[in-house]
C-alpha cells in the first residue's frame, strides 16, 4: 500500500499522544525494523519526541530482559508473543524490569489475561491497540482508561480517526452489534500500488474495509472480535476463532492458543484448538478443555472438538500466528 509522510507522521503523533511519550523515554525494539511499526515507533517517534531506542538484533526474551535492566528501558511493548516471552523467561523477575513504565500490545490477537499479567507482574501500564498496515494505530487504550476498558477493549479511535460498524450489506449497525469495522483517518494509506485493488478496499466515501469484525460500545470503545475470514462455519453457524481463543487463554495450563476450523463430514467444520502449555504444566486433554469451557458458560458449539498440544505456534516476524501452517498440519478430514 501507499503511505505518505503525512500518514506516517500521524501514526507517530498518535503513538506519542496515547503513550505519553517524552524525551526521557527509552524504548526497546522487539520486532522487525522494516515493519511499519518498527519504522514509525522506533525511528520517527524518537525523532519526534527526542527519546532513545535500544535495538535488539534478534528476538530473545533473556537478552531483552538483560537490556531492559541495563539500559533502564521505559517502553517494552510489542506483539503479544513478545510480552508472553518476557513473562515466561527464566530470568524474569519484577525488579529486573522495574524501569518499564509502559508495555502496550497489539499487532495480533491479544488475550485479555495477558494485559492482567503485564499489569500485575511487570507492574507497567498496559493496554491494547488496534490497527492495520493500511491504518496503523487506528484505536488505542490510554493510561487513564477504566480498568475494564483497558483489559477488554482495543481502546478508542486516535486523533482524527473515525469508524463505522456495518453488516454484510454495508448498513450501519448500532452500538453493541457485531459487524465489519470500516476505518477512516489521517493515518489511512492513500491506496495500493496496484490501484485496481482500491475499488474493493475502500467505500465510495473513503472508508477502508478492514475485514475485521468488531463491536463498539456506547462510549466509543472498540472491541475487535475476529476476522471475517477467521470464522469457523460449524453446522451453518459462524463462530469467531478469537472468542474461543480468549477463553482458552484463561486456562491455568495454557500459555498460547490458536483455533482453526478443520474439515468435518458431519459439521462442515469442527473447532480445532492448538495450544502451547506453560512450562512445567502437566498434559491437557480434550475432555479437560471441554469441562473448563462449560464451567465458563461457553456455548456447546464453541467448545473444541479437537485438541492439538504443540511446542510452539508458528508465527511471522510481527508475532501473528500463521494459521495456514496449522491448518495444513492438523486440519485433515475425519
Amino acid at each position: 500500500m501507499l503511505h505518505t509522510s503525512s500518514t506516517l507522521g500521524s501514526f507517530a503523533r498518535a503513538n506519542a499522544e496515547t503513550g505519553g511519550a517524552s524525551e526521557n523515554d527509552v524504548s526497546l525494539l522487539q520486532f522487525p525494523l522494516t515493519h511499519i511499526g518498527g519504522v514509525v515507533a522506533f525511528v520517527l517517534l524518537p525523532i519526534l519526541v527526542g527519546s532513545a531506542c535500544v535495538y535488539l538484533d534478534a528476538w530473545d526474551p533473556e537478552t531483552a530482559i538483560d537490556l531492559i535492566e541495563r539500559e533502564r528501558v521505559t517502553g517494552a511493548g510489542g506483539p503479544p508473543a513478545i510480552l508472553q516471552g518476557i513473562l515466561a523467561a527464566k530470568g524474569f523477575r519484577p525488579e529486573r524490569v522495574a524501569s518499564v513504565r509502559s508495555a502496550a500490545t497489539g499487532a495480533a490477537d491479544v488475550p485479555p489475561d495477558l494485559i492482567r499479567q503485564v499489569r500485575s507482574r511487570m507492574r507497567a501500564v498496559s493496554f491494547r491497540s488496534y490497527g492495520l498496515t493500511e491504518c496503523p494505530m487506528f484505536s488505542s487504550g490510554r493510561a487513564d482508561d477504566p480498568e475494564s476498558k483497558g483489559i477488554e477493549t482495543d481502546g478508542r479511535p486516535t486523533a482524527g480517526c473515525r469508524f463505522r460498524i456495518v453488516d454484510d450489506a454495508g448498513n450501519d449497525l448500532p452500538a453493541g452489534r457485531e459487524g465489519e469495522v470500516l476505518v477512516f483517518g489521517p493515518q489511512l494509506c492513500v491506496g495500493y500500488l496496484d490501484s485496481r485493488l482500491d475499488a474493493d478496499a475502500f467505500t465510495s466515501d473513503g472508508f477502508f474495509r478492514s475485514g475485521d469484525l468488531a463491536v463498539a460500545d456506547a462510549e466509543g470503545y472498540l472491541r475487535v472480535t475476529g476476522r471475517k475470514k477467521d470464522i469457523i462455519i460449524r453446522k451453518g453457524e459462524n463462530l469467531s476463532a478469537k472468542a474461543i481463543e480468549d477463553v482458552l487463554h484463561e486456562h491455568p495450563r495454557v500459555a498460547e492458543a490458536a483455533v482453526i476450523g478443520a474439515p468435518d463430514a458431519e459439521r462442515g467444520e469442527r473447532v480445532c484448538a492448538c495450544v502451547v502449555l506453560k512450562s512445567g504444566a502437566p498434559g491437557l486433554s480434550l475432555a479437560e478443555v471441554a469441562e473448563f469451557m462449560r464451567a465458563r458458560g461457553v456455548m456447546a458449539q464453541k467448545i473444541p472438538e479437537q485438541l492439538e498440544v504443540v511446542s510452539a505456534l508458528p508465527r511471522n516476524p510481527t508475532g501473528k500466528v500463521k494459521k495456514f501452517e496449522l491448518r495444513a498440519r492438523f486440519a485433515g478430514p475425519r
